[in-house]
């Protein structure tokens, strides 16, 4: 076990220590050789004494007997008198915990109010002389032999039928011991941890947050880096004309901050290919440019209790429209869209992002040697797959730039045309024109652009005309279609009262009219416009 493994067979003497000079040695608690002390003692170094590997086996033992000592007193209870001998026996004493044995684990603390000489040898010898930790640990002994002889003397002897003999009162006095011992050495060293954290609280003045840590490296990286990163927050705009709206990467905490990036720009004469459909991949030539962040981690919640997480922003300005493509790279060179969207007129739009780590090369290799060839090589195609698709795209397309092209319009022809640009976004968009029914389609070229613009107002002119033309006829329809309904519903109304009323009228008549009933029903069948009990009116000549 990990505990003989630290006593040499030469002298008997322990060889464990703090390798101070490892890059994985932090603090004096949180180390390479003290995990594997605690994790051999069962001991978490956060959540604390966990029921595994030795403390698990120290606390099945002091389960067991303390159940066996509480049956034994429900079940015979000392107040009252038991003949039998035997219960008489187990109930002695149980109380060996009063057994006083000297625990040698605790931390020792030196004051600095010395001189500067004194505090150059003291710290020559940094931790106790063999001397003293033999001292220490034989004082430990002395008094763990002084309890084991006094439960000897005092205890029943293993052939009493006594359940709590000698044997077993021994063996839970050292099952207890161990336990105090290795509560006192996590404790120890959780001490010291809490108090190095709490010195160096007080040297920089404040209890350190994520936010904290993101500022002290934004401001190291633009200090220290030849190119410091950059803000995540891009303006769409052509050149040299107004930003039409904001494509940025931002974290939920109150201040929006924008996460800090390293770019470059790749592929600089290459196209992306952007697939729409089977039959549909659109070739974009703009530029693009790689982003590489770097995220640092440190706890999982912010100083107000919620948990991080990163929104991709867009906003577009007032009479501005753009169209905004999310997706991942498959490959240097295509674009593989998940979702897009228009975003115009003051829309803002926040899309949470739902990041994923992945182990590095090292942790990946570390984690699959175990495997055997077959998971292995699965494993590592799964991972080349994950790294295909793990980066994320962003495509946007400045629609205006797009309408003039499309409409055989020359560049920055619609800069001033608000509503022909708003009706055209109309047409396309909710009823879906064919662009050739509004694009300019003139005999020749060479005319000025206030003119292609005005062959294309007229075309979008006509277009709408032809539009609200069919809307006032789609109301007209309806309108008459809702008369009619109503007018049927009237009628049906009128009919069913006027039937019910009949009906009453030949109920009452038929008590008094000589008529035959055949003609009697006769005229009971003409519309009478009456309510109630009215009476009927017999032909002329007749009685009434």
């Amino acid at each position: 076990t990990w505990l003989l493994g630290q006593i040499t067979t030469e002298t008997l003497a322990t060889q464990f220590q703090i390798d101070v000079e490892d890059s994985k040695t932090i603090t004096p608690r949180r180390n390479e050789a003290i995990e594997k002390a605690l994790e051999f003692a069962g001991i978490d170094s956060t959540a604390g004494v966990q029921h595994g590997k030795l403390h698990a086996f120290l606390t099945c033992i002091d389960t067991f007997f303390e159940s066996l000592r509480s049956a034994i007193l429900s079940n015979h209870n000392p107040a009252v008198p038991s003949p039998d001998p035997v219960f008489t026996a187990m109930r002695q004493n149980f109380d060996f915990y009063d057994y006083s044995i000297f625990n040698p684990i605790l931390p020792l603390m030196e004051d600095d109010n010395q001189s500067a000489t004194a505090v150059e040898e003291r710290d020559s010898c940094k931790v106790l002389s063999k001397e003293d930790m033999t001292k220490l640990t034989n004082e430990h002994a002395r008094s763990l032999e002084e309890a084991l002889e006094n439960i000897a003397k005092s205890a029943p002897s293993d052939q009493s039928p006594n359940a709590f003999a000698c044997s077993e009162r021994m063996l839970m006095l050292l099952s207890f011991d161990m336990l105090e011992l290795m509560s006192n050495y996590s404790k120890s060293f959780s001490y010291i941890e809490s108090m190095m954290e709490s010195q160096l609280i007080s040297a920089i003045g404040k209890r350190l947050e994520s936010d904290d840590i993101d500022k002290f490296t934004t401001f190291h990286n633009a200090r220290l880096l030849q190119k410091a990163p950059n803000q995540f927050s891009h303006a769409i705009r052509q050149p040299e004309h107004y930003p039409v709206g904001l494509v940025s990467i931002e974290d939920n905490t109150g201040d929006r901050k924008c996460i800090q990036t390293h770019s470059r720009i790749v592929n600089v004469s290459s196209t992306v290919k952007l697939p729409l459909a089977a039959a549909t991949i659109l070739e974009l030539a703009g530029d693009q440019v790689l982003h590489g962040w770097m995220n640092q981690r440190f706890g999982t919640k912010t100083a107000s209790g919620r948990k991080y997480f990163f929104e991709l922003t867009a906003r577009a300005r007032q009479f501005s429209s753009f169209i905004l493509v999310i997706g991942t790279m498959n490959g240097p060179s295509t674009l593989e869209p998940k979702d897009s969207i228009i975003i115009q007129n003051k829309d803002e739009v926040l899309i949470p992002l739902l990041l994923e780590e992945l182990p590095t090369a090292k942790e990946f290799k570390d984690a699959i040697k175990s495997l055997s060839p077959e998971q292995q090589r699965f494993a590592k195609a799964y991972r080349s797959m994950q790294l295909e698709s793990s980066v994320f795209g962003i495509c946007v397309v400045q629609i205006k730039p797009q309408l003039e092209a499309l409409l055989s319009l020359p560049p920055n022809s619609l800069d001033k045309e608000m509503k022909l640009t708003q009706d055209l976004m109309e047409l396309f968009v909710e009823y879906q024109v064919p662009s050739d029914l509004l694009s300019y389609n003139g005999a020749t070229d060479d005319v000025a652009v206030e003119d292609k613009v005005s062959n294309v107002r007229e075309h979008v002119k006509s277009v709408m005309e032809v539009i609200e033309g069919e809307k006032e006829k789609h109301l007209k329809n309806a309108a008459l279609n809702t008369a009619m309904s109503i007018e049927k519903h009237i009628q049906q109304d009128l009919a069913h009262s006027e039937q019910r009323s009949g009906l009453h009228d030949v109920v009452n008549g038929a008590l008094i009219d000589p008529r035959p009933p055949t003609m009697f029903y006769k005229s009971a069948t003409a519309p009478a416009r009456r309510s109630g009990a009215a009476k009927l009116r017999a032909p002329s000549g007749g009685a009434q």
